[in-house]
């Protein structure tokens, strides 16, 4: 499964997030989890629109909250392929980006968040002080009293 422009990405990775989203379980969450780089690389592909979900059926609110589910387990289980996925700074303004960073456990993804902290973006700022949550840090403290 390609599109113009993206790196071809499985069928499999596809249907275990889209399980995720429309399910949330956490079978769901554990299948979607388990598909380690090839799950990360299709995430990517869905947030930057090159691949769509095509959950017919499924409220786009709850297509949001699904995805924002399905994100933090996956970045948690697979932190360091997750930062090299997510390495663009392109995606330093993504909420379900900067929030799954809150899961990792390393000093670029607290950068990371920090800085989308000091966004103008009233929701990146609330994905910021998500994500920093889960960081037990100085520069993190420090950020969310700034908030």
């Amino acid at each position: 499964m390609t599109d113009e422009g993206s790196q071809p990405v499985s069928a499999e990775p596809m249907a275990a997030l889209r399980a995720a989203i429309r399910g949330g379980t956490s079978s769901d969450l554990a299948t979607w989890t388990a598909m380690g780089e090839a799950g990360l690389t299709t995430l990517r592909e869905v947030l930057t629109g090159r691949l769509g979900l095509d959950l017919p059926g499924v409220h786009p609110k709850d297509v949001i909250d699904g995805l924002s589910t399905a994100v933090a387990p996956i970045a948690h289980a697979h932190a360091a392929a997750f930062l090299d996925v997510f390495a663009d700074p392109s995606f330093d303004t993504n909420s379900y980006v900067i929030t799954a960073l809150g899961e990792v456990n390393d000093h670029r993804a607290t950068d990371r968040i920090v800085k989308a902290a000091r966004s103008r973006d009233q929701w990146l700022r609330m994905a910021a002080a998500i994500g920093l949550g889960g960081h037990d840090s100085a520069i993190a403290v420090q950020t969310l009293i700034e908030l």
